[in-house]
């Protein structure tokens, strides 16, 4: 990051329980590499068990992580 800028998700109108906040190189890696983990697309076809997304991965996603 430039800057010295940082990540931050959190939305301040929003109510948290707990909040687990993380720092680091490591952890900004992860988050900018977060879609490669976490699958972010709406599916292109929604069956009652199954989800089809559209593009290729090399990987199999089950409930949206890899």
């Amino acid at each position: 990051m430039d800057e010295q800028g940082s990540i931050n998700d959190f939305a301040p109108e929003a109510e948290y329980g707990t909040v687990f906040a993380v720092t680091g190189e490591a952890i900004e890696q992860c988050h900018r590499n977060r879609h490669e983990i976490f699958l972010a697309s709406s599916p292109a076809f929604d069956a009652e068990d199954c989800e089809i997304h559209t593009g290729s991965n090399l990987h199999a996603f089950y409930r949206g992580v890899r």
